[in-house]
């Protein structure tokens, strides 16, 4: 008896930051894969290993992708996997140099290099209160952009997903890591889970960062997270307006512009392509 059907697949990454690309403009049943195969391609062990599945779709002209964490849940933004999608969608669908992209209810502008992707990701709201988040819950104190919590300093912002950002006087460890990053990423006052990053400041044009995503965990890159960390050091008065951001993946550079509009760039590269055996 015939299995299910093969999925055909390309994976690419920015900074380590790994997705597996699904392609619903040339396969439009792809585009509601159910979050089952999504945790089944994305396992490190049985499956093919990544951070995530980006699903590319265009409707009337309009080209769409769609990230969907590797626990199966939706990712809302993802800085380094659009960045990723913006080179593959003009190599393989004809996409020019300088387009628009959509992602998480936003309008994106790409610009596509050699092997350099920018991209203009909007404004990052800053803040807890317009996340909604209850600093009471969390017992925060401080005002915004930066807070003190159990001995922390955090800030909070938003650029189509959620982001908490922690200070640190050293350069964040894996261990760091591993403390904080599960302890905030599901709380009460959280409700659509936190993307956690740990920050150390080594000038206030260059930074450290590491980052545990919602639904993926401990990755090498975070291109949303980025931005909101840029963002918010810019806002606190601890960092220039261009700067670069060393993860563990790699560099990521970002502009914050007025109003803190955020420009991302990076590299990007193709791992492989196949099918996935159901």
């Amino acid at each position: 008896m015939p299995g299910p059907d093969p999925i055909p697949f390309l994976k690419m990454h920015g900074c380590a930051n790994d997705y597996l690309f699904l392609d619903a403009i040339e396969h439009p049943d792809l585009a509601d894969i159910s979050a089952k195969i999504v945790r089944a391609m994305c396992h490190r062990r049985t499956g093919l290993g990544a951070d995530g599945v980006i699903i590319l779709t265009r409707d009337a002209g309009t080209w769409s992708a769609r990230v969907v964490n590797a626990d199966g849940s939706d990712g809302g933004m993802c800085g380094n996997g659009l960045r990723c999608a913006a080179r593959l969608l003009q190599d393989h669908h004809g996409a020019p140099s300088d387009f628009e992209v959509r992602m998480g209810g936003r309008t994106i502008a790409a610009r596509v290099g050699h092997d350099v992707v920018s991209l203009a990701m909007g404004r990052v709201r800053l803040g807890a209160t317009p996340m909604g988040i209850d600093m009471d819950i969390l017992g925060a104190g401080g005002g915004e952009p930066l807070y003190t919590l159990e001995g922390l300093r955090i800030g909070f912002g938003d650029i189509g997903n959620p982001h908490m950002v922690i200070l640190s006087d050293s350069e964040p460890t894996e261990a760091d890591l591993a403390r904080f990053g599960p302890r905030y990423e599901r709380r009460p006052a959280f409700p659509q889970g936190m993307n956690v990053h740990l920050v150390h400041i080594k000038t206030p044009l260059q930074i450290v960062m590491r980052s545990h995503e919602r639904g993926a965990g401990p990755t090498q890159a975070c291109g949303s997270g980025a931005c909101v960390v840029a963002a918010l050091l810019v806002a606190a008065g601890l960092a220039s307006s261009n700067v670069e951001v060393r993860v563990p993946g790699g560099v990521l550079h970002v502009r914050v512009e007025e109003d803190a509009n955020c420009t991302l760039t990076g590299p990007v590269a193709y791992v492989c392509e196949g099918t996935f055996l159901q």
